[in-house]
């Protein structure tokens, strides 16, 4: 999903662009993570989060492998093979070493899988060690806790490797684009996962399904690992953009089951999800009735979804033909199709290396389109926000998802929060 520059800014400040984004390490082309767009608001850089050193795949004998049985492999073609496969998400057995302690010097070595069957048979990463965490605990004094899941940074290959260091820096710097919405209220968690690439996303989603069950299966021992290891038992936020986003709702499908032990005690503290990017089908919200599509500013347990387009788009691999999505509008906070006027927005920002360069208060409307639930954005140029990216149908904003609406996110991050505090 390579982004292009946008337009308007002109050519003396697309020069400062391009120099500003150097400066911050930025890598174009990855959804959520490269800003584009006169500087109004900075903000200070974050603290230096746990760092990668030589990340390695897990194999050492304190990772727990899961259940497994015969089925079909999807291999870098698109075609199949033999392979054996498990249950997403089933229980794992954690290590009894402190969340905080680095994995001593004489640990096993560690090896990478090369094919989709070793891909399988491998354990989980070990999220006992540090070095599995992109944010692991930060900001101790904060009223909640933010469990956040990374967008797609990896374009091409299978599936984002613990091994790839320049990928996991891409994936960090992904991660503080979004920093912002959540720091001033949130307790940062955030774990590397072996997330399934762009190249993936094109294919037949029969054959994606391997790799995002394979991607689900890390998040969720991550998140079974914060449970279990680092959860204190404050208000919890569950957050993520894009790919992220899509797993996050399966965390909650899984998690978050009032029927089940532990899930009605967790439902009872989750603040809201945000899975910016990603569609809550109408039929999953019927099937799972504690899936609650929000439905104003302030109702807390609920999901805020959306992703933007432009109007006339009919389908794509994120809101489908033939579905439709229970989104909001982050404008108004209603799921009513009435137009969102730009005098509303309370700021676009567009961020390069955690910081915003780049704020332009009411940038744009929107609306929900009625048949897929697609939010429609309004009031900009369209050929000044292009989008480059073979996956997605010329049109669609979903690159721009949170950078339209980042003041109106940020201030709702916190209203919600209030409200759950305040109603305790």
């Amino acid at each position: 999903m390579r982004r292009r520059k946008i337009n308007f800014i002109g050519a003396a400040a697309l020069a400062v662009l391009l120099l500003l984004s150097a400066c911050g390490g930025q890598r174009p082309g990855v959804p959520g993570t490269e800003g584009t767009l006169p500087v109004v608001t900075e903000v200070p850089g974050t603290a230096e989060t746990a760092g990668t050193g030589d990340v390695t795949e897990p194999s050492s004998p304190a990772e727990t492998a899961v259940p497994t049985e015969a089925t079909a492999v999807p291999t870098e073609e698109g075609t199949t093979g033999e392979r054996e496969t498990g249950e997403t998400a089933a229980p794992v057995t954690e290590p009894s070493a402190e969340p905080h302690t680095a994995a001593p010097e004489t640990a096993p070595p560690e090896t990478e899988p090369e094919t989709a069957p070793d891909f399988f048979r491998n354990r989980v990463p070990d999220y006992s060690r540090p070095e599995r965490w992109a944010w692991l605990g930060e900001q101790q004094d904060k009223p909640a806790d933010l469990f956040f899941v990374g967008p797609t940074v990896l374009e091409d290959g299978l599936y984002l490797r613990l091994t790839d260091r320049e990928n996991l820096e891409h994936f960090r710097t992904s991660l503080e684009q979004e920093r912002g919405l959540y720091e001033s209220v949130c307790t940062l968690y955030a774990p590397f996962y072996r997330q399934m690439s762009v190249k993936v996303y094109g294919w037949p989603r029969a054959d994606q399904n391997f790799w995002r069950d394979q991607a689900y299966r890390d998040v969720a021992a991550a998140f079974r690992y914060y449970l279990e290891h680092l959860d204190t038992g404050k208000p919890l936020i569950i957050a993520g953009f894009s790919q992220g986003g899509e797993l996050c709702l399966r965390l909650i499908r899984e998690f978050f089951d009032p029927d089940t032990a532990g899930g009605k005690a967790l439902l009872e503290r989750l603040v809201a999800v945000y899975a910016i990017g990603a569609g809550l089908p109408e039929t999953v919200a019927e099937e799972h009735p504690w899936m609650k599509p929000a439905e104003s500013d302030r109702d807390t347990g609920v999901i805020i979804c959306y992703d933007c387009e432009q109007p006339g788009i009919t389908g794509s691999v994120l809101l489908p033909a033939g579905s439709r999505s229970l989104s909001i509008n982050p404008l108004t906070w209603s799921r009513s199709t009435e137009p969102a006027d730009k005098s509303l927005n309370r700021g676009a920002c567009f961020l390069t290396g955690g910081q915003i360069w780049m704020e332009i208060p009411q940038l744009c409307g929107c609306y929900i389109e009625p048949e897929r639930g697609a939010l429609v954005v309004t009031g900009i140029n369209y050929a000044d926000f292009p989008t480059d990216a073979d996956i997605l149908p010329p049109g669609n904003l979903h690159e721009y998802d949170y950078q339209f609406f980042y003041r109106n996110l940020q201030e709702n991050v916190k209203t919600r929060t209030e409200q759950f505090l305040n109603s305790r």
